[in-house]
């Protein structure tokens, strides 16, 4: 349905009154008021994907934790702050990038 161009908004039309939403910023684009429907509905569609993934691995990563919590202080802490510095350089990786490494698309020649 949704990659179809027009068939969202058919279907969801009748449902207009509580999914329409028309942006008050005069800036912006003039879009279709199902557009944000459209685009909220499309990427929800594949988050039962992450859901299944994240399901299945939870019995193993919990076992991984019940077994680190049972190691000694010293290495568990070593462990956990591992984790966090290589989750906060990924977070601040993906948020700062653009701001030091400018995409070569955007580059004007």
């Amino acid at each position: 349905m949704w990659e179809v161009p027009g068939v969202v908004e058919v279907v969801w039309s009748p449902f207009t009154f509580f999914l329409g939403y028309s942006d008050p910023d005069p800036s912006k684009p003039k879009q279709s008021v199902l557009h944000e429907w459209e685009f909220c509905s499309g990427l929800d569609r594949y988050i039962w994907i992450i859901g299944m993934i994240y399901a299945y691995y939870h019995p193993t990563v919990e076992r991984w934790m019940e077994k680190l919590e049972e190691t000694e202080v010293k290495r568990r802490i070593s462990i956990k702050a591992a984790v966090a510095i290589m989750s906060l350089t990924m977070a601040w990786e993906d948020h700062f990038r653009d701001l030091y490494v400018p995409n070569p698309y955007m580059v004007k020649v």
